[in-house]
């Protein structure tokens, strides 16, 4: 069973900005808050369904993004980040370019913190989501947060959830003390589900990103492949191993 850590919240009373805690270390917050954390504040429900298309969007139910700052809304300006508020001030002005990809990544991330303080359990965070959670290329943004768990499969509203063979203390790593597949694991699950394009792209960029590691993780890789039954059996990995020369 993976033990969750409990969330709390304090106020830096001369920015105004909220910091959210495990145990004291502070997360980032990727201007996603939860309808529980703006009623901590004092915001009743009324007043955030209100903000709604103003200064802020719904992601889930009970989950936010900020857009923007507000004057009429002043009691959510304090789950902004400037960067992220920076990204959708340029996102807005220029398209679907590199600021767009830049915000939708951090609005993903927000979703993955959102949902990872609510995993059942065994679910670990995967896929594309691990993929942007350790700053490894991806060709699109999932709409959903994607999971793995070696027991079950139900998918929900907010998260893909796939059952898959897993070693949690080998395969596995925290991120703000929620679970997350390894960069190794990351890039097998992407060639065996999403694309051998993505997972040769994320794999050659983790392999070039410290030369010394290099053949740790490729051995890293070969060990896993041969301790998971649809690794060994997928061609797609074959591949993978075969074109990723970093």
């Amino acid at each position: 069973m993976i033990a969750h850590k409990s969330t709390e919240l304090s106020t830096d009373m001369d920015s105004g900005v909220v910091e959210r805690c495990v145990y004291g270390r502070q997360l980032h917050m990727f201007n996603v808050f939860s309808l529980q954390e703006a009623k901590a504040f004092g915001a009743e429900k009324w007043e955030v369904e209100r903000a709604v298309g103003c200064c802020i969007e719904r992601l889930y139910r009970a989950c936010y993004f900020v857009n923007r700052t507000c004057t009429k809304h002043t009691q959510f300006n304090r789950f902004a980040e400037p960067e992220i508020l920076r990204l959708t001030g340029e996102a807005s002005s220029a398209g679907k370019g590199r600021a767009w990809f830049g915000l939708q990544e951090k609005k993903h991330l927000g979703k993955a913190e959102f949902i990872g303080r609510r995993l059942s359990d065994g679910d670990v965070l995967s896929h594309t989501t691990a993929a942007l959670i350790h700053g490894l290329p991806v060709l699109s943004i999932p709409h959903k947060v994607q999971l793995i768990n070696p027991s079950r499969s139900r998918p929900g509203e907010r998260f893909t959830r796939r059952q898959r063979q897993l070693r949690p203390a080998e395969e596995t790593v925290q991120w703000n003390s929620i679970p997350v597949t390894d960069p190794v694991r990351t890039v097998l699950d992407i060639a065996t589900d999403i694309s051998l394009e993505q997972a040769v792209a994320a794999f050659d960029a983790l392999l070039r990103s410290e030369p010394v590691k290099t053949q740790g993780r490729k051995h890293a890789a070969r060990e896993i492949i041969a301790s998971n039954a649809k690794f060994s059996a997928s061609m797609r990995v074959v591949k993978l191993m075969e074109y990723s020369t970093g």
